[in-house]
């Protein structure tokens, strides 16, 4: 049998900052390998060529390179690719809504983007916000649906959702609960609640000393900062799940490494680092974070949460948010709404505000541009929406945003958050603020995926 070998002519090859390698990829699909300097010449003369095997003199290295590169989807033999796109099936849909249960909260922290400018403070109505849910969702008592109660500060409220939590209940057959709080204000009657109704935690917390809470508490934050800590040995005392949300900033960014090994040492099996939104009082921030600095404390989380659920079970495993989405894409596995174009915002995804006004996102929360209409007011229907940036958003996708578009790693890149790119640059079909972090960080991920110094099948979402 003849052999014909060819990389498609989309193909390139890009260099691995600081490592001496070189990596390929197809734009088109995604799919890349990491190869040597020494290789590169060898690699170039298939691209957009048509090669016979009996026109190659080959060593064993260039047979063992040529394996490689066929199993990674990047080499075709005989027309025909080792990599094929893989057919997702649609999952049953789950409608997360987003519930503002305030306006109010119990600290300042500088870089909040949620009602940083309200000087009145008001709390949700049980009896409202049900309704609303009932009129989004419609009276199918099966329909899966997720709530995730936030703020201001949810616990402010919290006579307010045991109310609406005990009614919905009773309601619907498969609906979940979280709660995104600072940790403050947690008590024995809200641990025996959370438990007793397998409520999901999230605690916002930026670290586990002094410093990196700096924006969070202010500078006397040494009685808040404890509480929490305290806090969270109850919850983890009493087997609750919670995960632990962190801002990264110029004053913590140093120590996530160290922070994620402490609260592992607690009990955290879940993290999530994001990089603040540039709306409300972060409008004017600036990060100051040295991007090849962060680059490197991502790659040794990443070999330490590789290293220890090695050494686990699955239901032990860790986890930290933006590291499981960069190492699903270059696994080509699903990503989830929040990490696609167009999202899930205003489909799937939908955020209450404490006054009846609904929006895609949570993070499009108070900016009337993005604001469907009041779901209290009239016959409202999501089947009706109305809305200039939401039509944007439907179609906003990998090819609309023109500087991604023209990218090379675009379809390995997760990062296509609208709202980021909306309040840092007023412009929904901009890159996302990460984009020179994973420029930098995917070629090192696949650097040890392919040396197996780490291992997809120990990385999970939150």
């Amino acid at each position: 049998m003849e052999y014909f070998f060819k990389i498609a002519k989309t193909c390139s090859i890009r260099e691995i900052v600081d490592y001496n390698l070189f990596y390929i990829v197809n734009p088109v699909n995604g799919c890349w390998s990491v190869i040597s300097a020494e290789d590169i010449d060898f690699v170039s003369m298939f691209v957009g060529k048509t090669i016979h095997f009996r026109d190659l003199h080959l060593s064993k290295s260039h047979l063992s390179l040529l394996k490689t590169l066929f199993h990674q989807g990047i080499l075709e033999i005989n027309n025909k690719s080792y990599y094929t796109e893989q057919v997702i099936r649609e999952a049953e849909r789950v409608i997360t809504i987003i519930i503002n249960t305030t306006n109010g909260c119990n600290i300042h922290c500088k870089y909040c983007y949620a009602y940083s400018n309200e000087k009145t403070y008001v709390k949700f109505s049980p009896a409202s916000i049900i309704a609303d849910i009932t009129k989004l969702v419609g009276n199918n008592e099966n329909q899966k649906i997720s709530i995730v109660f936030h703020g201001g500060e949810p616990l402010l409220c919290w006579d307010n959702i045991v109310e609406m939590i005990i009614k919905l209940n009773s309601r619907f057959k498969n609906i979940s609960y979280s709660i995104q709080t600072n940790g403050i204000l947690i008590t024995k009657q809200i641990v025996n609640f959370v438990k007793s109704n397998k409520i999901k935690i999230g605690i916002s917390l930026d670290g586990f000393n002094k410093q990196a809470n700096i924006n969070r508490f202010g500078k006397d934050n040494n009685n808040f900062l404890k509480r929490v800590l305290d806090n969270i040995d109850v919850l983890m005392h009493n087997n609750i799940l919670i995960g632990l949300l962190s801002v990264i900033t110029k004053e913590n960014y140093r120590d996530l490494f160290d922070s994620v090994i402490f609260f592992v040492d607690k009990g955290v099996k879940h993290f999530g680092f994001n990089f603040f939104l540039s709306k409300g009082r972060g409008a004017d921030k600036n990060t100051e974070v040295l991007v090849n600095e962060l680059v490197d404390i991502y790659i040794k989380l990443a070999c330490y949460i590789n290293d220890y659920n090695a050494h686990h079970v699955l239901e032990d495993y860790i986890s930290e948010r933006t590291i499981s989405v960069l190492i699903y894409s270059l696994s080509h596995k699903p990503l989830g709404a929040c990490f696609s174009t167009p999202c899930s915002a205003g489909k799937n995804l939908f955020a209450i505000d404490v006054n009846g006004d609904i929006y895609p996102c949570d993070e499009f929360v108070g900016d009337v541009s993005f604001r469907f209409g009041n779901i209290r007011i009239g016959d409202f229907s999501t089947e009706n929406i109305k809305n200039d940036n939401f039509t944007k958003l439907s179609h906003r996708n990998n090819n609309s945003i023109e500087k991604c578009k023209l990218c090379q790693i675009n379809r390995l890149c997760p990062f296509k958050c609208p709202s980021d790119s909306y309040y840092r640059t007023g412009d929904l079909f901009q890159p996302h603020s990460m984009c020179e972090f994973t420029k930098l960080i995917l070629p090192k991920y696949m650097y040890l995926l392919q040396q197996n110094i780490i291992s997809s099948r120990y990385f999970i979402f939150n």
